[in-house]
């Protein structure tokens, strides 16, 4: 793979306020998007004004690190004058200043379906009393997890999963409360079908997570015969998780 450099260009704040904002949430954003890049993929922040470093400095800084792509991300919500123009003129100075670097520049935000509950949240912080929790406590526990499960099912990413797996992987974004976890997930070939298949013959259910084997639907479980294990509740855990260098942790789960 080519040794490729990000760029998140933001356009910049001289805000007393602004400024440090500025600087903040691109470290942030550089720092949070390195886990879903290929290794060796260096990452900058830079603004097109008022901070630093500003695209000139960040471009040079990131070349340094022999590189031999760049791709600029425009944190920037519409196509406006920076977006059609401005970022497109410094890609052609840069291309005439470094020719054996390749530049690439990505879409803007633009509109995204997560800047609909991004949106949700920012009004609920502004004014709580709208939130729709008064409904929803008036009705059943079934009913809640659905309409939780209905919008999961609407935020997830487009994933290429089998049905068993995109049910689990729902269940663990609602859990964590993270949807940017649901890429994150990985499955081996045919582990929906072993487990699924040890379910129906009644095997029994480990866990060393006390939580978890109280959160395992008791009910389904005896259905199909299926005894619920705890590593914990066994004799002599107890010592042993003591003497691990985790234990105290452990100990309470």
């Amino acid at each position: 793979m080519v040794k490729t450099g990000v760029v998140i260009l933001a356009h910049g704040s001289r805000g007393e306020l602004g400024a440090p904002e500025v600087n903040e949430t691109l470290r942030r954003i550089t720092s949070g998007i390195k886990p879903f890049l290929s290794p060796g993929v260096e990452a900058i922040g830079a603004a097109l004004q008022f901070n630093r470093p500003n695209l000139e400095e960040a471009i040079d800084a990131i070349i340094r690190q022999n590189v031999r792509r760049v791709v600029i991300v425009p944190y920037f919500l519409f196509p406006g004058q920076h977006v059609t123009e401005g970022i497109p003129q410094c890609i052609e100075r840069f291309e005439r200043d470094y020719p054996q670097i390749q530049f690439l520049v990505s879409d803007n935000l633009g509109l995204d379906e997560y800047f609909i509950d991004l949106m949700v949240k920012r009004i609920i912080e502004a004014a709580p009393e709208l939130r729709r929790d008064g409904r929803l406590a008036a009705d059943s526990t079934e009913s809640i997890e659905q309409q939780s499960m209905a919008i999961v099912e609407r935020i997830l990413p487009p994933l290429r999963l089998s049905e068993p797996e995109r049910t689990i992987v729902k269940r663990l974004v609602h859990t964590a409360g993270d949807r940017h976890l649901a890429p994150l997930i990985r499955f081996q070939p045919t582990v929906t079908t072993v487990a699924l298949t040890a379910i129906r013959l009644g095997r029994p259910i480990l866990t060393d997570v006390r939580m978890v084997a109280v959160a395992i639907d008791h009910r389904r479980a005896k259905k199909f015969g299926c005894s619920i294990n705890c590593a914990l509740n066994e004799p002599g855990a107890d010592r042993i998780a003591r003497s691990s260098p985790s234990g105290t942790h452990r100990r309470h789960c």
